[in-house]
């Protein structure tokens, strides 16, 4: 059987008029390594990559970052790249990827401590999917991810 997680639900097309004028000489490798992000990050990391334990990994590979949302040996891996990244604030970081099928999202991370959350997600139209960590369809709350060792 194959699917895809929870989170793959988080994409939507995006314009790129979000990031006009956001370029800047730090690298999206670079940003994201100073915000922490480059690891695998879980609900629970001593359990399994499940459909609802999934493990998200933020890599480098070939000079670009990858997001990899791991949901368990039944679902199919999802990968994103990741185009763009800045700062928000201190403990936010906007990123913007790239999904297998041409789709582009952006989703504002949120630090808490040394865990993190999505945080926001707007779609194109600016409708608002993830508000202050909750999807705005049903009030559900985005679990805070830990740092995997």
């Amino acid at each position: 059987m194959s699917g895809r997680g929870p989170l793959a639900a988080l994409v939507f097309v995006l314009t790129p008029a979000l990031w006009a004028g956001s370029a800047s000489a730090q690298t999206v490798a670079g940003t994201a390594l100073e915000f922490g992000l480059l690891a695998t990050w879980a609900a629970d990391c001593k359990q399994p990559p499940s459909k609802t334990n999934i493990h998200s990994t933020y890599v480098v590979k070939d000079g670009e970052v990858l997001n990899l949302h791991d949901a368990g040996p039944t679902f199919l891996e999802d990968k994103f790249v990741v185009r763009a990244a800045k700062p928000a604030g201190a403990d936010l970081l906007l990123i913007q990827t790239l999904s297998v099928q041409g789709l582009t999202a952006n989703i504002t991370l949120r630090r808490i401590g040394d865990k993190i959350q999505i945080w926001r997600v707007v779609a194109p139209n600016n409708s608002v999917q993830v508000n202050n960590g909750r999807f705005t369809a049903n009030d559900a709350v985005i679990p805070a991810l830990s740092k995997c060792k």
